[in-house]
Parts: C-alpha cells; sequence; structure tokens
C-alpha cells in the first residue's frame, strides 16, 4: 500500500527541516521531475543536487521555517511558507507537487529570496 499525500508532505517536509537528503530522495523516481526558477531537473540525481544545494547553504537544519497556507486536491498539493535561514530571508516560496503512489512525480517550486547583511 503507497503512502497517503498528507504522509509524503509530512516526510518530505520533515526531512527538508531537517537536512536530511538521503530521506527528501526516498520521496521521489528516476522519473520524478522538479520545475525550478534555474531550470527543469529530471531524475534523482538531479534532484538531489538542488536539494543538496537548499539543504547545505540556502536552508541549512535550524533555518526558523512558518508553513502559510496547504491545500491538496485529488494527487496535488500545494504549498506556501515562509522562511528565515542565517544567510537568507525567504518572503514567501510556493511549491506544487503531484504525489503518486506514494511518491513525488512533479514538484516546482518558487520563492522570493533577500540576501541578509550585504
Amino acid at each position: 500500500m503507497s503512502q497517503s499525500i498528507l504522509e509524503v508532505l509530512s516526510h518530505h517536509m520533515t526531512c527538508v527541516a531537517r537536512s536530511d537528503v538521503d530521506g527528501i530522495m526516498q520521496d521521489y523516481t528516476d522519473a520524478s521531475v522538479l520545475f525550478s526558477p534555474d531550470g527543469v531537473l529530471t531524475g534523482k540525481d538531479q534532484i538531489r543536487q538542488f536539494f543538496a544545494n537548499l539543504t547545505g547553504s540556502m536552508m541549512p537544519a535550524g533555518t526558523s521555517f512558518v508553513a502559510v497556507r496547504q491545500d491538496v486536491r485529488g494527487d496535488t498539493a500545494f504549498l506556501v511558507w515562509q522562511a528565515d535561514s542565517p544567510s537568507l530571508k525567504f518572503h514567501m516560496g510556493t511549491e506544487t507537487l503531484t504525489i503518486r503512489d506514494g511518491k513525488i512525480v512533479v514538484h516546482s517550486f518558487a520563492a522570493a529570496i533577500e540576501r541578509k547583511g550585504g
């Protein structure tokens, strides 16, 4: 039996908050696609690099994170959030995730980001 959409979202967000890239990658497949402002990433290798950068330098463990909104319709979830890391302020982030059979198959990400102190 596959995980529910809410279970996958909870696991995904917990792993992001802990900077657990291996855990994050459990939510994706080799055919998963991530749309970002920097381009389209396909497969676990490219998506892993995105999250390694995100959790390593942009949003390391301990980053303050506030969920503003979460809506789920069918197999798609929409998230709005804000975050504050040592070096960056995320005024607003949005993500749309399509989850099938317990895996994120399509994910889009965008955020309004301000660098602190310079």
